[in-house]
């Protein structure tokens, strides 16, 4: 049996979308469930890499930056739940100009 991560995203509207990286190729497809994503995969790996579907087994990965817009999301969220009081607006100012807006401090709990 050969282990293969597929990294899966969801979509708002239910469907997902996945990527495979495989013998230095990145194979990427969308479906409407993850049974079926994962059946064209191995579709696929039969078809590009005469590689066995029965014989693979894949070991699924969720894509947690996919429910974000975009990196400072991630960062605000994830200083968010550690207590910042920072907007993500906030967030982006602080990252790409050093600042904090008035009022709020800039402090590091251990």
């Amino acid at each position: 049996m050969q282990n293969v991560q597929l990294t899966i995203e969801k979509s708002s509207d239910g469907s997902v979308w996945g990527r495979v990286e495989y013998d230095n190729d990145l194979l990427v497809d969308a479906a409407k469930s993850e049974e079926a994503l994962e059946r064209k995969f191995r579709r696929l790996l039969k078809e590009f890499h005469h590689v066995d579907p029965d014989k693979i087994k894949f070991k699924i990965a969720y894509d947690p930056t996919s429910k974000f817009d975009n990196e400072y999301a991630i960062v605000h969220h994830s200083a968010a739940i550690e207590g910042s009081t920072l907007t993500e607006n906030e967030t982006r100012l602080l990252l790409e100009e050093g600042t904090t807006p008035k009022g709020k401090p800039l402090q590091h709990k251990a």
